[in-house]
């Protein structure tokens, strides 16, 4: 069976955590990845950014206080606050760096184990994307669904 290791691309872009907005959104569009590893100078895994922990940067109340406001029962039919960019000024690119928005709600798998695991933790979990990370925490790479699906079709012949 094929392991995990064999079904990732490459090469992999990450950031460190004191990469400006600027940039991660650069990383954003040029390598057009749907997430974005955050690693200390060991190559550790610290946390990754997604689309969603940039529109954060938009949103009129910082993170936690929309999860705080979520918890209030009466406030549950109000809906979740529009995306705000009339007091965003050009400097909010390098001052907001990559520790301040990135998520550490990710889930990990190991290079070493089989795609048929990694296929069901995604399914369990409900997420599209593994973060691999060797045990000691060392950032190897990003398993996608698309990765497994490819890496089965070559198995099988269907593409090279």
């Amino acid at each position: 069976m094929i392991e995990v290791r064999q079904a990732l691309a490459e090469e992999f872009i990450t950031a460190s955590r004191g990469m400006p907005l600027c940039d991660i959104m650069f990383c954003f569009r040029k390598h057009k990845f749907h997430t974005l590893p955050v690693v200390d100078e060991d190559g550790k895994l610290l946390g990754q950014i997604t689309l969603s922990d940039i529109t954060e940067v938009f949103k009129p109340h910082p993170r936690g206080i929309n999860q705080l406001l979520e918890t209030v029962p009466f406030l549950n039919d109000v809906p979740e606050a529009e995306l705000s960019i009339d007091n965003i000024t050009p400097d909010i690119g390098r001052l907001i760096v990559a520790s301040e928005i990135m998520s550490t709600d990710y889930k990990t798998i190991s290079p070493d184990a089989r795609l048929s695991e990694a296929y069901e933790k995604m399914t369990k979990e409900k997420r599209h994307v593994l973060t691999v990370v060797e045990e000691d925490g060392t950032f190897v790479g990003v398993l996608g669904l698309f990765d497994i699906i490819y890496a089965l079709f070559q198995e099988k012949g269907i593409v090279c």
